[in-house]
């Protein structure tokens, strides 16, 4: 199971011409938000571009190769190989007018053979950071989200929100989970593919059911370790006196929050809650089914962003009840107009799923975007700009459900 679910590219085979040439036909002017504009890429093909950084910084970005050496990667057949990932930070920058931006995909042409097995002939898109740009000096320390992508995903399918919150003020440090994506490239040429991860594995179709469960639950397992290390990395980037290092004494590790979408979102949860590392939480529709009955809850902010297709529906009153025992005072909102990917790209870029989004996806974005800022700007004491709007977000009321008698039994997104 691929997390663009609805897409079904596989079988459709959509060229990338046929592809932009339905993004440009789908994008209608909306008022009050920043819509993707087609532009032209290097073969002249009109593709979609992402909503604009609507915070007053510009936006910087840097690649990171690390490995933890201190945890043996279990996909690898190389015994003894540490745990290698890929990062990638987006910064509040000096605003850089003129400079060519990063490319979406870097590494695109390494990559294009995975990314081929759920996007025949993606393009390249337009961002808006630049790479190796100037930190801006307007605040003297700057708050740092660490930040998952769902199962089979990326992290630069998320870079529309990731440069949005690097505008609005955070440095925000986005792992590639190796071997639970499309593929990843590494500094020093090696790549892993598509084949070689989970994605492949769960497209034979040849797991049970239990089998998909425990293998993605182990995988959460390897995300949380994955973010307690890029966690530890960014307070010893915030060491490294290297005068080519950016962020040395600029980053506020009292105020570092963990986000993810999905899989990464229940990454993101349980991390926040068994590491004191991090400071608060936003989960984007990763509803955690395996939340035990705590002793006694959490009082740090904890937000859940939920899609209006499934909505509550999977919230058990059992389920209710240990959310509940978990956070003192959990914040829980359906965005309305939503499905799963409404968290990521695709609806932005891919034209089949900005057909079969539920509403504007570039609306949709904006409304996530804006909750995932109010929040950690009200979780950290950090305020910038004006507050923007809560519309198309319902609050939901995890102690009324709890109050519920048991149904039959949910079913737990994927």
């Amino acid at each position: 199971m691929w997390l663009w679910t609805d897409v079904l590219l596989i079988s459709i085979g959509l060229t990338a011409a046929a592809a932009s040439a339905e993004i440009t036909m789908q994008l209608g002017p909306q008022v009050g938000v920043a819509l993707g504009r087609p532009s032209a890429n290097a073969a002249g093909q009109r593709v979609a571009e992402l909503p604009a950084p609507t915070g007053p910084y510009g936006v910087g970005t840097l690649l990171y190769d690390w490995r933890d050496d201190t945890r043996e990667e279990q996909w690898s057949s190389d015994s003894g190989r540490g745990r290698e990932l890929m990062v990638q930070v987006w910064y509040p920058a000096v605003h850089s007018e003129g400079r060519e931006t990063e490319p979406y995909v870097p590494g695109f042409e390494r990559l294009k053979p995975s990314l081929n097995q759920d996007w025949p002939g993606m393009p390249q898109f337009k961002t808006h950071a630049i790479f190796d740009a100037p930190l801006n000096p307007d605040r003297r320390l700057y708050p740092v989200l660490i930040f998952s992508h769902g199962m089979n995903s990326a992290r630069f399918y998320y870079t529309s929100l990731l440069e949005e919150l690097a505008s609005q003020g955070y440095v925000v440090a986005a792992i590639d989970h190796t071997y639970w994506g499309p593929g990843v490239t590494f500094n020093d040429g090696r790549t892993v593919r598509y084949e070689d991860g989970m994605e492949e594995l769960d497209a034979q179709g040849k797991l049970t059911p239990d089998e998909y469960d425990q293998l993605m639950w182990a995988g959460v397992l390897v995300m949380i370790a994955d973010e307690v290390y890029v966690q530890r990395q960014v307070a010893r980037l915030n060491a490294d006196q290297t005068a080519s290092n950016p962020f040395h004494n600029r980053l506020d590790l009292a105020r570092v929050g963990a986000v993810g979408h999905s899989m990464g979102g229940r990454a993101a949860t349980q991390a926040c809650l068994e590491y004191v590392a991090f400071n608060a939480c936003a989960s984007l529709d990763g509803l955690n089914p395996t939340f035990y009955l705590r002793p006694k809850p959490c009082s740090k902010p904890f937000l859940l962003l939920l899609n209006s297709t499934w909505g509550t529906s999977n919230i058990s009153p059992s389920l209710a009840k240990r959310y509940l025992s978990a956070w003192t005072t959990p914040k829980v909102f359906v965005v309305a107009g939503t499905k799963h990917n409404s968290f990521d790209d695709t609806p932005l870029l891919h034209p089949l799923v900005r057909a079969r989004a539920p509403s504007d996806p570039v609306r949709a974005h904006s409304v996530i975007a804006a909750a995932v800022v109010e929040f950690f700007n009200e979780a950290f004491g950090y305020v910038i700009g004006t507050p923007r709007t809560k519309s198309g977000l319902m609050q939901v009321d995890l102690r009324q459900i709890a109050d519920k008698d048991s149904g039959s039994g949910t079913k737990t997104p994927k």
